[in-house]
This record gives structure tokens, sequence and C-alpha cells, in this order.
């Protein structure tokens, strides 16, 4: 079924939110202004006073001035996260050009310049790490933040210095680590979805300590946070509210010891315990045809997660060198419920279970920075993991079930050489080996059929860059990297051997890019555009027996685009910033049966859930006073949700609003996100004939709290 929208309508909602938005702003920056005035206060500490801050980052795993890293990025510190109200990698990929958040069911796909792994695929296109440790599977990709010191998004493929399923990118979360200052916190949010139906409560509640145990030797840290609410799903077949329920309680601890100037030694430990709903997917076609923010079918809704991860961080500063290494653990299972018969049977639900580990070690060694025009970097790396995945579909008489096991080594470097103090050319490899295990069930209404195989892979994944300083704040740059996807087990649709396995994908990126900074360090711009090759994609075909689709590596495909960011502190207090994503993704050649034996050609179709564009706009002031004000408008474009083309969402744009007093140690903000109430859909499928949508969040008013010492 086509999804057709009226487009003047959209149109003409979109220009009155921009002009509603617009005298928003005027606000903004009118409202701390009646309180005081910065005139005096910047002529007299001059214009150094509102210079825009320099952003450090480990993208290419060095700490390096985000301005000197030949790489698309993103980064958001403490502060960015805090202003902005960030509390998920969704809100991330919000304020982020050219990167969307796929939110379904039980899935959370990070999709950065179009690319976007097949259904139920267990990994992703996108790499996800806290503090260096893997999040490995796309079912882990939209963690709460909190005790967050930066968060880092790179796009493009960056399998030199990462591996395995980065081809489209990697997002790195960098918790706050503890050091000699006593710091401590608390906060809270008070907050209401005002959905059609009710309006339904929403707790925040969260506590983080930090200092020194040993006075400059020993440090320890803790963070936490609990989310409450029964979401803003209403279940209209058996009139519970509850049906979206948040439930859920983080925490992470960190020991910090450095027992001379040289060592550097960090213990983190996190936790992840959510009792939540999935009661989200609503018809909107068909007799069970609900509205906005409701359901009509009895399923349990589960959706819980067990986790923990640990992280052993060894860094070791020597006179010629320095050392790094990264020990990592993490263990996650996942349990959730899909109502397959979509009404009122009782038995109808199906069960799907994940229990993944992963053992991970990597051992750095890099020169010290800017001890000479060759800056190096070598690496190994080793894992080992298992990924065990149960599906039950008691309605259809069908029982799958997977176990693999995998082990990864990888040798890598970079190196780069400065010439004349302003060319610097980049050269990097890594060498992947992947080992895997797996064996299978399939029970199909009395019959059964068992499988295994064993997968071996070897890549060899190049960067070569080059970036010129045409001013000491002024860079360029072009760059070829290689990433790939890795093949793996059809958990979800495998009926025999012939059918378990896929292949790798793999992408080749071609970009060219300028960052700078103007106006006596008050502007900074990164403007990117890039072309990616996609071969061997992984799609799913369908089979014409019931409930069964095969995983191929049938597809081309290819995505261009530019992607623009800007920061800007024209004046003291007042801090701007806009960011504009343009994005083609389409397949080139791919053909495929249909369901009635058709062969259906998807050559020149756009690729699922990539919008053609993503922007964001924002502006903050904040006043001598205290008083403080922001203003963010975030758009996204077009989307098609399958791979036909048929299932077609409008663009939308929400608006977030907040207001508040800022004091010394405590601060008081009343926020409103999607402040208009934009109705939009996160994700959009067929089910046999009807269309199914997931909405996005209704308007989301609170107030939050904060104290600190």
């Amino acid at each position: 079924m086509i999804i057709v929208y009226e487009k003047n309508k959209h149109l003409e909602k979109t220009i009155k939110k921009l002009v509603l938005a617009f005298f928003l702003l005027l606000v903004i920056i009118q409202l701390p202004i009646s309180g005081t005035t910065w005139a005096k206060e910047s002529a007299d500490e001059g214009i150094a006073s509102h210079q825009l801050g320099k952003m450090v980052v480990t993208a290419q795993k060095r700490e390096e001035n985000i301005q000197d890293v030949p790489v698309s990025i993103t980064a958001f510190s403490e502060k960015d996260l805090e202003d902005a109200n960030i509390t998920n990698m969704a809100d991330v990929a919000r304020f982020t050009p050219n990167v969307y958040m796929y939110e379904s069911q039980a899935e959370n796909v990070i999709v950065i310049r179009g690319n976007y792994s097949f259904l139920a695929s267990i990994y992703s296109p996108t790499g996800l790490y806290v503090d260096g440790v893997a999040m490995p599977l796309h079912l882990m990709h939209n963690p709460d933040l909190y005790g967050v010191q930066r968060v880092e998004v790179l796009r493009g493929p960056q399998g030199t210095l990462y591996g395995q399923n980065t081809e489209s990118g990697v997002i790195n979360i960098i918790t706050r680590q503890p050091d000699g200052e006593f710091t401590a916190g608390v906060y809270g949010d008070l907050g209401v979805y005002d959905t059609p139906h009710d309006r339904e409560p929403y707790y925040r509640m969260g506590a983080n300590l930090m200092g020194p145990l040993v006075q400059d030797k020993l440090f320890t840290g803790f963070s936490g946070q609990i989310t409450l609410s029964d979401g803003f799903m209403t279940n209209d077949l058996t009139g519970r509210d509850d049906a979206a329920k948040i439930d859920r309680m983080d925490g992470r601890f960190t020991l910090r010891w450095t027992p001379k100037k040289e060592w550097d030694i960090s213990l983190i430990s996190d936790f992840q315990d959510w009792d939540d709903k999935n009661g989200t997917y609503r018809f909107m076609t068909g007799y069970r045809k609900a509205d906005r923010c409701a359901i009509n079918w009895n399923s349990r809704n589960l959706l819980e997660r067990r986790g923990n991860g640990q992280a052993l961080k060894i860094n070791y500063s020597g006179h010629s060198f320095e050392l790094t290494s990264i020990t990592g653990h993490r263990k996650t299972k996942i349990d959730h419920t899909q109502d397959m018969d979509t009404a009122f049977l009782n038995w109808g639900d199906a069960d799907v279970f994940y229990d993944n580990e992963l053992w991970s070690q990597e051992v750095r060694l890099a020169s010290p920075q800017g001890s000479s025009p060759l800056n190096w970097l070598f690496g190994l790396y080793f894992s080992h993991g298992k990924n065990d995945v149960i599906s039950d579909y008691p309605f259809f008489a069908q029982y799958r079930r997977l176990n693999s096991k995998s082990d990864s080594q990888a040798a890598f470097g970079q190196a780069t050489y400065t010439l004349w103090n302003k060319l610097h050319l980049t050269a990097g490899v890594r060498l992947d080996f992947t080992q895997k295990q797996g064996d299978g069930l399939f029970l199909d209404q009395g019959s059964n059929s068992t499988y295994s195989k064993d997968l071996d892979y070897c890549e060899f994944l190049p960067k070569l860059a080059v970036a010129y300083d045409i001013q000491p704040s002024l860079t360029t740059y072009a760059s070829i990297s290689r990433g790939y996807l890795s093949g793996g087990y059809s958990h979800a649709f495998a009926i025999n051997t012939q059918t378990f396995t896929y292949d790798p994908e793999y992408t080749l990126n071609y970009e060219v890019g300028l960052k700078g900074q103007w106006l006596d360090g008050t502007l900074f711009a990164d403007l990117s555009l890039y072309y990616i090759q996609i071969t061997d994609k992984q799609v799913v075909e369908r089979s014409n027996q019931f409930m069964v689709n095969h995983v191929r590596n049938a597809a081309e495909a290819y995505s261009r685009g530019a992607e623009l960011s800007v920061a800007w502190i024209p004046l003291k207090g007042l801090n701007l910033q806009a960011g504009m994503g343009i994005s083609e993704a389409k397949f080139e050649d791919w053909s495929a049966m249909d369901s009635d034996g058709s062969i259906f050609d998807y050559a020149d179709n756009y690729t699922p859930n990539a919008p053609n564009y993503t922007y964001n706009l924002s502006a903050q002031y904040q006043c001598a006073s205290g008083l403080f004000s922001r203003l963010d408008l975030l758009g996204v474009g077009r989307i098609y949700h399958d791979p036909k083309n048929f299932l077609e969402a409008d663009p939308y744009l929400t608006v977030n609003l907040q207001l508040g007093y800022r004091a010394r140690n405590w601060e008081v903000t009343l926020w409103a996100k999607n402040l208009f109430d934009e109705e939009y859909y996160t994700a959009l499928c067929d089910w046999a004939g009807d269309t199914i949508a997931q909405d996005g969040a209704p308007r989301f008013v609170g107030v939050r709290l904060s104290y600190n010492w």
C-alpha cells in the first residue's frame, strides 16, 4: 500500500511552524536581555570572551583537535548534551547531519549516510563504542546517556582503525572520569506525554559522585539513573495505558589509578536493567486500525534487557611512545514479545530471546603527539564472542534457534607525515581475520531441519587521506576509505544450510571536506562532500514458502551527498548552531522474486530508512543574571521505509524549547520537545496488506531540577 500525504498541507504547516519558531527566537534573544545586558562586559573583556572553545576528539584513537582530523565529525561535549537536553542516541541523531535513528518495536538502527542493514539483521553498519568497547548488536544502539563526557559521531567507513561493522560510521561515547577534584550532583525530570488520549507522567532521576580516595593516586566515581513512565501508547483493546512502558535502571562505577605520572589505569563497570514494553506498532488501515498513539491488539508487549560491561584501560606515556591497552567485556540478554496474530487471540504472542557476550582486547603503540613530522599508530585486536537467538512462533507452529561463536584477530596501523607544516599525508591499513561457527534448528508444523556451517573471512581495509592547511585556522582534506559489514547467520529466516549464511557487504567512500574558524574564532564551519559505493549489499528476498525469506548478497547501491555544520557565537551569551545533511542513497542493481512469483526490479529505488535530508537549527542565550533560553528546530526529509518505495513518509519538523534559570550550584529548566505536536513516524511496514506504523513521540513537556556541589 502506498502512503500518500497532502504535500501542500504539510508545507503550510511547516511554514507556520517556522514563523512561530522565528518569533520564539526573538523572545529567546530579548527575554534574558531584559534582565541585564552584556554590552559593557563584552567591551571590557574583548572578543576572546566569547570565542568557541577547542574541541578535542579521539576519533583516530589519539587526542586531536577536531579541525585536524580528515573525517566528517560531529562532537558533543558534556555541556552540549546538557544544553540540548539530549538523553539518548536517538536525540544525538536528531542533532547530527545525515544521521537517522530507525526506531521500531525491538530495533534501534543508526542509519548514517543512507546505509541501512536488512530487516532482522543482528549487526548494524554503524559501530557504537562505549569507552573503547563495542556494543555489538543494533538492539543495543539506543542507550540512555548519563555521566557522559563526550559523544563523537564519525561519518563514513572507519574500517582501518575500528574493523568490521563500521562501514557507514562510528559513534564513540566517552564517559566522565574522576580526578583530584570532588564533585557530586543530583538531577530529576518530571514530564508529561501529551497524548491524544491522556497525559502520561514521566520521571527521570539521576546522581553522580566523583573524587579522590588517595590524593593524586586513586580516584573513584559513580553515575546512575532511573527512568519511569507508562509511555505514550494506549491499548484500546485491553484498556491499559502502559503499552510502551519505560522502567529502566542504569549505573556505572569507575576506579582510576595513577601510580606515577606516566601511568593512567581505569576500571569501568556498568549495568543495565530494563523492564520496558514494546506495544508501539499500530495499524493505520484495516479492521485493526487505531488512532495515533494507540494500538488495538493484546500482546504482553515485553521488552526486557539485562546487561553489564567492563572496560580495563591502561595508558602509559613514555618519552618516545605511548602505550594503550583496552580489555573489554559485555554481556547482554534481551527478551521481547511480538503479537503475530495482531488481534485479540491470547496465544498469538511470539517470543524472541537474544543472549550475546563479547570479550575483546586491543593494544596500541603510538608516537608522542607532535614529537616529529611523522605521527604513527599501530595496534593489535582480538575478540571472542557468542550469540544465541531463539525465535518461538506458536501461532504459526514455527521455532528457530541459532547458536553461534566468533573469533576475530586484526593488525592495523596508520601514519601521518607533515610537509612544510601545512601538507599532511595519511595512510593506513587493517588486516582483519574472522572465524565463525554456527548451528541452527528450524521446526515448522511438525517437520524439522538442522544445519551448521563455519565461516572464515579475511579483509583488507585501507585508507588514504591528504589534508592541507590553507591557513592555521582553515583546513581542507580528501580521503578514500573502505569498510565492511560482517557476513554471518540468518537467525530470522534460515530453513536449511543453503539459506543459513550470507557474506559481507563492502563500502568504498570518497570524500572531500573543508573545516575552519573565522571571525576571530567565533565561527566554526565543517563542510563535506561524499560518494559511497556499496557492493554485495545484504538484502532480504521473498520465497514462496509462508514466513520464510532469504538473506542474500544480491544488490549494488550507492550513496552521495553533502554535510554542513556551523557553530557561531556572535556575541557573548548567544550561541547559534546549524547542521544540514543531503543524501541520495539508491539501489543500482537488484531484482528479485515478488510474493506473486513475478520479478520486481529495485534498480533506482531509494534504500530504506534513508532520509533525503536532515537539518537542525539551534539558538541559545545565557544571560549574566542566570536566565537562559533555547530553541531547537529538528527536521527530517522524505523517507521510504521499504525497498519497493511503496511506504513513503513525508518530511517533518519538530520544535524543542527550553526556558530556565542557572545559578552557581543549581538549575531549573522548563522544557518542551515536539512543542507543536507534530505527527510523524519512526517506522512503517506492511503486514498482510495493511500498513502498520510506529508513532514518534507526541508533545512532551516537563521541568528539570539539578543541584551540583
